[in-house]
């Protein structure tokens, strides 16, 4: 573990903000433009307009995936 001089908490909030200021740009290329769970810049009003916006385009279907329950389902079926 690299040696850090500030107080250990703050040097686990420093490595984290270091680590996301890597990966963050390599899942945003990644992420569609659709997406606005989790994302810098982005709130759930703008989530909203955007799906105003494609009803009054004529879209009249919302699906929402959690990967999270996916994991779940998987893990149950597996123990069963």
């Amino acid at each position: 573990m690299p040696i850090c001089s500030m107080p250990g908490r703050r040097c686990g909030t420093t490595r984290g903000a270091a680590v996301a200021l890597v990966l963050t740009p390599l899942f945003e290329a990644e992420f569609e433009d659709i997406s606005f769970a989790y994302r810098k810049g982005r709130s759930v009003d703008q989530a909203v307009q955007r799906v105003v916006r494609l009803r009054e385009q004529g879209y009249r279907w919302v699906v929402d995936a959690d990967i999270d329950e996916v994991i779940r389902e998987a893990r149950v079926s597996r123990v069963s």
